[in-house]
């Protein structure tokens, strides 16, 4: 891999970063973002005095503000040549929440192993469907889909 390359991913980071620290500067909140890149993935990190308020959301509902956070932030690496995944987490927010669903995912698959039923689940966002996709990738008793569209998407294991 050409040198250049690894210094212009590692600027776009830095620029990504300081992007999203200017934006949060102007509601006069305290973050700091720090993150990585591989031709694989970006993945960004916030900390500070008011990054546990990404979680809570101001009111958008818990681990919503990262969400959005990410997809304005996937418009802004578009904008800059960027075509990888992004991820964006919050004091380990999503780490732990994957963690969570992944626990999740296991009684959902043990409760439809034991019944034969199909369970379907609603409210999920992308980001939780696909931790319960993942959590069950490797249940060989199960498999997992999403079903619909836009917020009526919803997770089913069969």
């Amino acid at each position: 891999m050409s040198q250049d390359i690894i210094e212009d991913r590692q600027a776009l980071v830095q620029q990504t970063c300081q992007w999203i620290e200017g934006l949060y500067a102007h509601f006069n909140l305290e973050i700091k973002v720090a993150g990585e890149a591989s031709e694989e993935e970006m993945s960004l990190n916030i900390t500070g005095k008011d990054a546990g308020l990404m979680i809570e959301g101001l009111g958008m509902g818990q681990g919503q503000m990262i969400s959005t956070l990410q997809t304005v932030t996937s418009a802004f690496l578009q904008r800059h040549g960027w075509r990888a995944p992004l991820r964006i987490d919050a004091l380990s927010y999503r780490k732990k929440r994957e963690e969570s669903l992944a626990a999740v995912a296991k009684v959902l698959g043990d409760k439809v192993a034991a019944t034969g039923k199909a369970i379907t689940v609603l409210g999920m966002n992308s980001f939780d469907r696909r931790a319960v996709h993942s959590g069950l990738q490797n249940d060989a008793r199960v498999t997992t889909e999403s079903e619909g569209g836009g917020v009526m998407r919803r997770l089913k294991v069969r």
